[in-house]
């Protein structure tokens, strides 16, 4: 019985865990499932498509797609629901398999820089940003891929310095 109670909370933890929450590597298609909501196009961003999304808890959720999956998404929260908890899991949802650390902080204090290690090597970045949102306190985490999209690289090299 034990085992079966044991089995059942895991199951409904991830059930409940996995809607909203990540979204690296997803489609758009995946992206209005999870979140329950339709997309909002938010034009390009660095060359890339950029969509935003509605979802309970969240302000807004944009996401950044490069050949058809996401490579960053970021959530914009209410400071107040947005904790050091809620943060973890939005990062171990994003990279599962990633060792997440933090890396330091900008010079004005007000951005946290996180680094994920998988598979012995640093393949995610994260910020964690404290800011003012139509008068809130608001939370801004962004969750990237570590490694720069093609159209961002070739966009850096057609620009004159």
């Amino acid at each position: 019985m034990k085992r079966f109670l044991l089995v059942t909370a895991v199951i409904a933890s991830l059930a409940v865990a996995r809607p909203g929450k990540a979204a690296l590597g997803w489609t758009l298609a995946e992206c209005q499932q999870n979140y329950h909501s339709e997309a909002t196009y938010d034009g390009e961003k660095c060359g890339l498509d950029c969509y935003s999304f509605q979802r309970e808890g969240f302000n807004w959720i944009s996401v950044l797609f490069e050949y058809g999956r996401v490579i960053a998404v970021r959530y914009s929260a209410p400071s107040v629901l947005m904790d050091e908890a809620r943060v973890q899991r939005l990062l171990k949802h994003n990279a599962p398999t990633t060792a997440w650390g933090f890396m330091g902080r900008s010079k004005d204090r007000k951005i946290a820089y996180f680094g994920g290690i998988d598979g012995g090597s640093l393949k995610y970045y994260a910020t964690l940003e404290e800011t003012v949102f139509s008068g809130t306190k608001t939370t801004l985490l962004q969750i990237s891929t570590m490694e720069p999209s093609d159209r961002i690289k070739e966009q850096r090299q057609n620009e004159k310095y």
